[in-house]
């Protein structure tokens, strides 16, 4: 006895019809989710790259202290001026609901 595969029109392997996270999803209407809370109080690491002349300033933003202290590592080690700045993400009201 052969076992048929069911799979979807465009052969999507991944999708699973009973999935664990499609019941969380459920539960969760776009009107009910809170994303500002989804990145309230977030820390993030702003690395603020200048270069030797002094003519630039680049910033980035990283999620990862690690990866954030790579890039720090490496611009130091290119002879530019480096530092790491810790920040904390505070949703700021869009002003939709203005009359």
């Amino acid at each position: 006895m052969t076992t048929q595969r069911r799979m979807s029109p465009a052969g999507n392997q991944g999708h699973s019809e009973n999935s664990a996270c499609d019941s969380i999803l459920a539960d969760k209407s776009p009107s009910r989710v809170d994303h500002r809370a989804l990145i309230d109080h977030v820390h993030i690491l702003v690395l603020e790259l200048r270069t030797p002349a002094g003519i630039r300033t680049r910033r980035t933003t990283y999620f990862s202290l690690r990866t954030a202290q790579r890039a720090l590592d490496r611009a130091t080690m290119r002879g530019h001026t480096a530092s790491l700045i810790l920040c904390r993400l505070v949703p700021v009201d869009g002003g939709a609901d203005r009359g």
